[in-house]
């Protein structure tokens, strides 16, 4: 009877061990890729803050992204990551806050948006606000805007930690070298 007891106590401990490192049932990470997914995967649209009018919003070419890729580099180092590049088309006649909305835009993430001036050059612009997957900044003028990740991404929700469940069966070890001794 003691054997069975010693036997019940050791599995329910291991049993309790790794339910301990299994992962919890989690929405999955939004994706942050940097390669252009086509028009079929493009989510961007834009607006004038000030009274909510439609700013046109299109998909750019490979090129523009790389140029976006590397000023992303020259402004925030080899952390920063391109999650979306885009036009946008409208005639401003003043500095203008626009709200762009995307579904790459997430809470916590330490973004800038980028914008390729007439020149050739990128600039940073000023971050107004980032709420519920909305961005707004202050445009002086409008042609391909990037939205970058400044720092490391968050890693995914939901990702399985091994090494808890082999320090419970190193602890369950040991619980039963101790136990031994003790009774010798």
């Amino acid at each position: 009877m003691k054997k069975f007891s010693k036997l019940i106590a050791s599995v329910a401990a291991l049993v309790m061990g790794l339910s301990v490192s299994l992962t919890a049932l989690a929405a999955p990470s939004p994706s942050t890729t940097t390669t252009n997914s086509g028009n079929g995967g493009f989510d961007v649209s834009a607006y004038i803050t000030k009274d909510h009018t439609d700013v046109p919003a299109s998909a750019v070419g490979e090129d523009i992204w790389a140029e976006a890729r590397a000023a992303a580099k020259q402004f925030f180092g080899d952390d920063a990551q391109v999650i979306k590049v885009f036009s946008l088309t409208y005639n401003l006649t003043e500095a203008t806050d626009i709200t762009v909305v995307t579904s790459a835009l997430n809470p916590g993430q330490n973004i800038a948006i980028l914008h390729k001036k007439a020149d050739g050059t990128w600039e940073n612009l000023r971050m107004v606000s980032l709420v519920n997957g909305e961005a707004t900044a202050t445009y002086t003028s409008l042609s391909p805007v990037a939205i970058v990740v400044k720092g490391k991404i968050s890693p995914k929700t939901g990702v399985t930690i091994a090494v808890t469940g082999l320090l419970s069966l190193v602890a369950l070890f040991g619980a039963a070298v101790c136990f031994k001794k003790f009774k010798a």
